[in-house]
């Protein structure tokens, strides 16, 4: 069993059970052929998937390793947009590693942009102003 990082007390299995801080087993909920449970941090409720538990857990040890996996186009090149979990490519297109998908742009003034959700606020990014600006 291994702990369940962001998450202190709570721990998984390599089978997918999830024990609490007092080593009981978790109830798991099914939607849609995905298995969930709730944990909680600082008197807030998360449901997560479990498949995507146990890939953090025993496949990723890190955010880095995480982020080594974006499928990127032979000719593309994707850059970490402010320490997030967001990588923008030189084709305007954005990554979310979390969710592992590109985002669908939202086109404003004939220019693609997107809005980000980081650190609970809404942020909208225009990828070619961005990429400029971390080229000078």
């Amino acid at each position: 069993m291994k702990e369940i990082s962001g998450f202190k007390g709570y721990k998984i299995s390599s089978k997918g059970q999830v024990y609490n801080k007092d080593g009981l087993v978790l109830k798991q909920i099914t939607f849609k052929n995905t298995r969930y449970v709730r944990l909680s941090k600082k008197g807030k409720r998360y449901t997560l998937s479990v498949n995507k538990l146990l890939y953090e857990t025993y496949n990723c040890q890190t955010i880095e390793e995480l982020h080594k996996h974006i499928p990127l186009r032979p000719s593309e090149n994707g850059v970490r947009y402010k320490e997030s979990q967001y990588y923008i490519t030189n084709h305007s297109r954005c990554y979310n590693c979390k969710s592992k998908k590109f985002l669908k742009p939202i086109m404003r003034n004939g220019y693609a942009s997107y809005n980000l959700s980081i650190d609970g606020r809404i942020e909208v990014v225009f990828p070619l102003s961005y990429l400029r600006q971390r080229a000078i």
